[in-house]
């Protein structure tokens, strides 16, 4: 038979609300009389009642995670780095996690698709910024933080878009390109806008003219790197270097250069975006923009937490730095040290 909190109070000779302190860490607690309290707890196998404890705080403890079905183009990388981070924050500050990932392609509904109600706030990777189910969260009264994508409107966590293209195109540039093409995402998400104003702000800090000719559209899959860069191919002066806005397009891309009989980095140079598994196995290993994935999702947890037990509606925007990671893709001395040293 299973003992109470009332049992384990007498025990210790403390209140029940002494008790309840401990469970939930509370620093008010002496720590000799934090430890006597632990100590029966483990030695009578005491299990808090979970949903009690949620009732008393008027939370259920449970995190909502929705991946609109747009984002189902990026990679599975993407999402596991994410959800990886997420998962551990939730641990960390003792939350459930409710998943939702819609179908791509099908009309959904966040307050249809889900329980809301058994969420005490909702985490939401990359939404495209007309996404009509926010307001419906807004209307709820439910906590939002948004992952890897920026809002003045709800509190979110990403990293620095502009400045991570920004240093893509320039590490180009210092390599002696002018003729710089770009693969862009999805212009209808804050990713897709914030990398090709970095492109764009990169060629202007060197007085490179923009020519609308090296750009060209992608959706963030492969297959659309690979057409992107066969019609870019096709142009009566071909680009240099390539600046794809993720690492899967610029994997389709290496496909489409291969196919042209043509050499990376001696032909054309490429940097991706997002330093996925797939760039440190493509041929050549791609020089990219790491994105600290799952540091955004634990991030964007501790964010929601704070939202949910300060109860407040002011945004808060946290914005971590990407770093460069060059290899063999855009850097024929690297190419050439690598050789030397096999």
């Amino acid at each position: 038979m299973s003992v109470t909190i009332n049992e384990i109070a007498d025990k210790c000779g403390v209140s029940t609300a002494t008790v309840s302190r401990v469970l939930n860490n509370s620093t008010l607690v002496r720590e000799d009389t934090r430890q006597r309290v632990l100590r029966e707890i483990k030695v009578n196998n005491y299990q808090p009642n979970l949903m009690a404890r949620a009732l008393s705080k008027n939370r259920t403890e449970t995190l909502g995670l929705c991946i609109p079905p747009e984002t189902v183009l990026f990679s599975s990388d993407y999402f596991a780095g994410i959800i990886q981070g997420v998962g551990d924050g939730a641990r960390f500050h003792h939350f459930d996690l409710l998943f939702n990932i819609p179908p791509a392609g099908i009309p959904y509904s966040y307050s249809q698709s889900w329980e809301m109600k058994r969420c005490d706030g909702v985490l939401l990777i990359a939404p495209l910024k007309d996404d009509p189910n926010l307001a419906k969260l807004v209307d709820m009264n439910i906590p939002i933080v948004l992952i890897n994508t920026v809002s003045e409107n709800f509190s979110c966590v990403d990293i620095d878009n502009v400045a991570g293209a920004y240093r893509a195109v320039e590490r180009l540039i210092s390599l002696g390109h002018r003729r710089i093409a770009v693969i862009n995402g999805l212009m209808q998400g804050t990713n897709g806008l914030d990398r090709f104003k970095g492109y764009r702000d990169a060629l202007r800090a060197r007085d490179i003219p923009f020519d609308p000719e090296l750009v060209a559209e992608g959706d963030y899959d492969q297959a659309s790197g690979c057409r992107a860069m066969r019609k870019l191919l096709t142009l009566p002066k071909p680009p240099t270097a390539l600046f794809a806005a993720n690492d899967n397009m610029a994997h389709g891309a290496l496909m489409a250069i291969r196919e042209a009989n043509l050499k990376v980095p001696g032909d054309i140079a490429v940097i991706g975006f997002d330093d996925l598994h797939i760039a440190s196995l493509s041929t050549p290993r791609l020089t990219t923009i790491r994105q600290p994935l799952y540091q955004l999702g634990k991030a964007a947890v501790g964010l929601l937490v704070e939202r949910i037990k300060a109860r407040t509606d002011r945004p808060r925007k946290i914005i971590i730095e990407p770093e460069l990671v060059i290899r063999e893709s855009c850097d024929p001395f690297v190419t050439a040290r690598r050789e030397i040293n096999a």
